[in-house]
């Protein structure tokens, strides 16, 4: 008798764990669902600040395109290359969907521009970027490619660039944190640099950076 009232007793105190657990299990589970909740309603909030932003930004860009002089393409043999350019780089197979400004730290190269130097620190930072998406294989990394231009090469030197990502569904969020994960690598390349990244709708982003009159001097294309 005093064995089974033993055993009887384990049971109990065996099943009263057992509730216990499962209740801190329940309430912990409760915890961290509403800090996920939360977590994510911050980053819906930051994404559309990053959004309203981004909006000023381009119409600043579209602004900057269409108040230009009606003298500003001068030279008809620059205009006819650039409008080519443009063309074959809007073809639906070149598949260009992001728009990307990499800006560098102008204490190391405002008014000391080699350009050489910059296209090493951008093709250093392509490297990081195409291992970030692709892995550590080379050989793969020709499934994504970039146009770029650098631009104010004497004062606010800045780098813009039409890249083809293999992501095809681009959305807001994925822009919010394609940024973060570009801004990190970036600043492994040139301390402080700043980052800019929006998705590419048209062939105005190709207007913008083909803007400058010499902008096919500091014209940069992968290795695709």
């Amino acid at each position: 008798m005093i064995i089974n009232n033993l055993n009887e007793l384990k049971q109990t105190l065996i099943d009263k764990n057992i509730i216990i657990n499962n209740l801190t299990k329940t309430s912990e589970q409760t915890k961290l669902d509403e800090l996920k909740i939360q977590q994510q309603d911050l980053k819906q909030q930051s994404i559309k600040i990053h959004n309203e932003i981004k909006n000023l930004k381009k119409l600043e860009l579209n602004n900057c395109h269409t108040n230009k002089s009606d003298n500003y393409y001068k030279n008809y043999n620059l205009e006819r290359m650039r409008d080519g350019l443009i063309k074959t780089f809007t073809q639906d197979s070149n598949k260009y969907n992001l728009a990307l400004t990499l800006n560098l730290n102008p204490k190391n190269y405002n008014g000391n521009f080699v350009k050489s130097s910059v296209e090493n620190k951008l093709i250093e930072f392509w490297k990081l970027y195409c291992q970030f998406n692709l892995g550590r294989d080379a050989s793969k990394y020709r499934k994504m490619k970039y146009v770029a231009v650098i631009e104010h090469q004497q004062s606010n030197i800045h780098i813009h660039l039409a890249i083809h990502h293999l992501k095809e569904n681009i959305n807001d969020e994925f822009i919010y944190d394609e940024e973060n994960v570009i801004s990190i690598l970036w600043r492994t390349v040139i301390q402080s640099g700043t980052v800019f990244l929006e998705k590419l709708y048209d062939k105005n982003w190709f207007n913008y950076i083909f803007k400058s009159e010499n902008f096919y001097d500091n014209l940069l294309i992968s290795n695709s």
